[in-house]
Order: structure tokens, then sequence, then C-alpha cells
């Protein structure tokens, strides 16, 4: 996929009902590691800094949520 089509892609997806996931900001690249190891990049997205310490994951898939939710498990906020 362009670069073009993966923003197309994960538009489409974030705007019906994408799996969200808050997560402390200290683990940010570790966050952000897992995402590229675990899903493809047109299956996920980060905000950063979405209050103070915190950064939210969006996943296409639930599966992916979970997975990611139970992988850092100390660091999801409620």
């Amino acid at each position: 996929m362009t670069p073009q089509e993966i923003t197309d892609y994960k538009r489409k997806w974030k705007m019906d009902k994408p799996f969200v996931v808050k997560v402390h900001g200290d683990l940010y690249i570790a966050h952000k590691d897992w995402c590229r190891r675990n899903a493809d990049r047109h299956q996920w997205s980060m905000d950063a800094f979405t209050a103070p310490y915190e950064n939210t994951f969006f996943f296409e898939f639930n599966a992916h949520a979970i997975a990611f939710a139970y992988a850092f498990s100390r660091n999801v906020i409620e």
C-alpha cells in the first residue's frame, strides 16, 4: 500500500468504530514496537498525549486491541 492508501484506509475504519486502548505514555516506544511486530501498519494508529502521560492506540480489529492490552496490562488506563 502507498502512504496515501494507508491514510485513506485508516480514515475509513477509524470513523466507523475503532477498538481503543489507552496506555500510560512511559513505554511509548515499546507500545509502537509491539504494534509494528503484531499488526500491519494500516491496522493500527496512535495519538500521542491524548491526556497527560497518556497515549491512545486505535485498532481495526478487536483481537489486536485485546492482545495489546494484555501485553501491556500494567500500563492500560481504564
